[in-house]
């Protein structure tokens, strides 16, 4: 009994090490990031602590919801059914992996894999990988700048460089919010020089997020402004304090916008596009290639609105809607949908939409209700994020939601 109590703790702790590397590469290096999720899967493994909780999977509450979130690629599994394109198709759950896996394992463990004291030091060991990122870009973009006079070298993806902008800015906008969540409502910082560092830091990110120029993350900041306002002033009934904190919060922002007139100009440059929305005659903006692509996903949901076309022929169906909607930029560089409730309905129709739409909202509002308002930032900043970008589509994308979300809802109060 000493020898198996020995052993797990010792799988418990390469665990945990492997979750603190997986936290801080995310946002400095992420293609390490599928090699530590597949040694977390082998100790699980070797570990075996599931030939014991498997039995148990569909009669504990706990274990039976942490393994729910697996549901959607399980659907994403159920449509080969219809699928003609396996390589892609292929692709697409290998890429997806993390959405079962990490259900998996958390869902199947003996005991609590990470205590709230760790997922703690965790999230404060990936707000270091995303300085640790962001030094590293700003070194890159110094040398940019420098040696080959790049003029644009600090801005979007000139600056995120290896990194998708917006993906970056979701990852920056977390910090921010879990900086709001200590500052405004545990109020944990305690003393001058601690709250002066955490505003420096706050202050730091939201520049970072500003010169990424990333639509979606400069209003997933705006959000988590909004969030921990109203929060503040109905949690606490602390509406002066909460009126205060909106002011100065709103001010700082859309001034350090107004001072990198990049950033302000790609802002108004979506207002316009989304003003005129002329997808058939596409300006070659963003925003406005955005709206083709949505109308052109929209069209093949209609024809295809139960089922989907498939796990594999997505890819392939959203290509050619393109081309006969005359989305030419999203045709010439076969872009996905760019929102990931549309890619979500393309490809598995109204039940994957569902499912996707149940395993973010049900634990959103049970979050908020059981006070738990760091996940429930968390999932708002994903449900944002995925508006504008089909982020489950990427790993950068969905191993972020499904390890945060996993590490969030097992530490949750719903046991």
């Amino acid at each position: 009994m000493i020898k198996e109590n020995s052993r797990a703790e010792i799988h418990g702790k390469i665990s945990l090490f492997i979750l603190y590397g997986i936290s801080f590469f995310l946002p400095v290096y992420g293609r390490i990031v599928p090699a530590l999720i597949a040694l977390l899967w082998l100790n699980w493994l070797i570990e075996g602590s599931y030939i014991k909780t498997f039995p148990r999977l569909f009669k504990e509450r706990k274990r039976l919801f942490s393994i729910s979130f697996s549901l959607i690629y399980i659907i994403y599994l159920i449509g080969l059914l219809w699928t003609t394109d396996f390589t892609y198709a292929w692709f697409d759950l290998e890429v997806k992996l993390s959405l079962l896996v990490l259900p998996l394992i958390f869902a199947t463990s003996a005991g609590r894999i990470i205590s709230p004291e760790a997922s703690g030091k965790l999230i404060r060991i990936f707000a270091l990988g995303c300085l640790t990122g962001s030094l590293i870009l700003y070194g890159h973009a110094t040398w940019n700048s420098l040696m080959l006079n790049q003029s644009d070298a600090f801005y979007y993806s000139n600056l995120s460089w290896y990194f998708h902008p917006a993906y970056l800015a979701m990852y920056m906008t977390f910090v921010i919010s879990n900086i709001f969540y200590h500052l405004m409502i545990r109020q944990t910082v305690v003393g001058l020089w601690k709250q002066a560092k955490h505003i420096i830091m706050l202050i730091y990110f939201l520049v970072f997020i500003i010169l990424l120029s990333s639509k979606a993350g400069l209003l997933a900041v705006l959000m988590m402004i909004l969030f921990y306002s109203v929060l503040v002033g109905w949690r606490y009934r602390h509406w002066g304090r909460s009126a205060l904190f909106l002011s100065v919060s709103v001010i700082i922002f859309f001034t350090a916008l107004k001072v990198f007139p990049y950033a302000s100009e790609r802002v108004s440059q979506a207002g316009k596009d989304i003003a005129s929305s002329d997808s058939a005659n596409p300006s070659g903006k963003s925003t406005s290639d955005r709206i083709g692509v949505w109308k052109a996903a929209l069209h093949i949901i209609r024809e295809n609105p139960v089922l989907g076309v498939g796990t594999g022929d997505v890819k392939d169906e959203l290509i050619l809607e393109y081309h006969e909607q005359h989305v030419i930029p999203a045709y010439e560089q076969r872009l996905n949908a760019h929102n990931q409730y549309l890619q979500t309905f393309v490809t598995l129709g109204l039940t994957g939409f569902m499912v996707l739409a149940m395993i973010l909202l049900i634990p959103a509002i049970s979050s908020i209700r059981r006070n738990n308002y760091m996940y429930g930032a968390f999932l708002l900043i994903i449900i944002l994020n995925i508006a504008f970008e089909s982020m489950f589509e990427t790993q950068a994308g969905v191993v972020f939601y499904a390890f945060f979300n996993i590490i969030f809802f097992s530490n949750s109060e719903s046991s």
